[in-house]
């Protein structure tokens, strides 16, 4: 079976790809195991610089990739981890 993924920018870092087991891939190849640094889930980017609930990672998988994304082509969610216990909003 095939691991999916969700591929998200990180604006001067580049491509992340966050896959469904928690794992994070870096632009430069680098894999976390999925313990000290992991992937939660996303939250939705509201008018006036508000966020959405955290929506789990289970559920992000279940996004048409068109909605990740608004008509201009910026990211429509915000990435969520947790590095070493402590949970962490991407913010660009």
């Amino acid at each position: 079976m095939e691991k999916r993924y969700i591929v998200m920018y990180r604006r001067g870092i580049g491509w992340f790809k966050l896959y469904e087991d928690g794992k994070i891939e870096k632009p430069d190849g680098y894999l976390s195991d999925g313990k000290n640094w992991e992937f939660v889930g996303l939250v939705e980017r509201l008018p006036f610089g508000r966020i959405g609930p955290i929506i789990k990672r289970e559920d992000c998988f279940a996004i048409p990739v068109p909605h990740l994304r608004f008509k201009n082509g910026t990211e429509r969610y915000r990435v969520v981890d947790r590095v070493h216990g402590t949970l962490r909003i991407w913010m660009s």
